[in-house]
């Protein structure tokens, strides 16, 4: 596999896809080989965390310009981000999009976010739903959130209002609400999100353009209880006294601070408490 430019020229596209990736050169591939059909033009910028095999990747996917930035050392997934944030606002990308290696991209999802934002000049960040699928394909069922902006910014406080690995954002807006919050190793996604949406229009399109694969050894299976923690941390930076969702948005998360995953996944199937 031919390397992508770690000295990238100014960017050829207004859409910076960008996918931080650690000790996944497979998964890398798989999502690289998806990326097809999007009906718009991109740069793909990925981003190396300090893999101890450095990941390569080709010059081009899809079609599209790759860029493969390396970190030094190890940072975690929140610094990784950041450090690819770094390259998008300097290069004067208008829009991010995310997705994580391993990650499978459908036709069409960057255009119709795109369109969105188009057609919506003060909306600033927009997502879709997801379809899991287990290591071999299977499709385990498809996730969704809520749609319009008022329905996110309530929401959000007690229940998963967007998926990471689906989102685009208008560059601009970490002008105003800051990058991810590297204090926060786990849902810095979650506490990035909460900051966009008291301020202002998000929103998510009604289609699964994402597979993401469910994978025992994910960040949140590995380390549930410390993402738990870190979402509770951010329901309190931003509760709501007068919310009855600021409140039950933490306490449904008490006990994945105690009780292991498997057992909240059963109490969850059980309730039938939204995700």
């Amino acid at each position: 596999m031919s390397n992508a430019t770690t000295n990238p020229p100014v960017r050829t596209a207004d859409i910076a896809l960008l996918i931080p990736v650690f000790k996944d050169q497979a998964g890398l591939e798989r999502t690289l080989q998806s990326l097809g059909g999007q009906g718009i033009a991109f740069d793909i910028v990925i981003v190396d965390d300090g893999s101890p095999t450095p990941i390569t990747a080709p010059a081009e996917a899809a079609g599209q310009r790759v860029v493969l930035l390396p970190m030094p050392a190890n940072g975690g997934i929140t610094k990784a981000l950041n450090f690819g944030l770094a390259h998008i606002r300097a290069q004067g990308y208008p829009f991010t999009a995310r997705l994580d290696a391993g990650d499978t991209l459908h036709p069409g999802r960057l255009l119709a976010q795109f369109e969105a934002f188009r057609d919506n000049p003060a909306l600033q960040l927009c997502g879709c739903y997801v379809r899991y699928v287990n290591p071999d394909g299977t499709e385990v069922g498809i996730a969704k959130v809520p749609l319009a902006s008022d329905k996110i910014r309530n929401a959000i406080h007690y229940r998963t209002a967007f998926f990471h690995p689906t989102v685009m954002f208008r560059t601009a807006v970490f002008d105003s609400v800051g990058v991810y919050n590297e204090t926060f190793r786990q849902a810095q996604d979650y506490e990035l999100f909460m900051r966009i949406v008291k301020r202002f229009e998000t929103r998510n399109l009604p289609v699964a353009y994402v597979d993401y694969e469910l994978a025992d050894d994910a960040i949140s299976t590995r380390q549930a209880r410390k993402q738990a923690k870190n979402i509770v941390r951010a329901c309190l930076m931003n509760f709501r006294p007068l919310y009855w969702g600021s409140y039950f948005g933490v306490l449904r998360r008490l006990p994945n601070l105690v009780l292991e995953r498997r057992h909240t996944m059963k109490l969850k199937s059980l309730l039938r408490i939204v995700r």
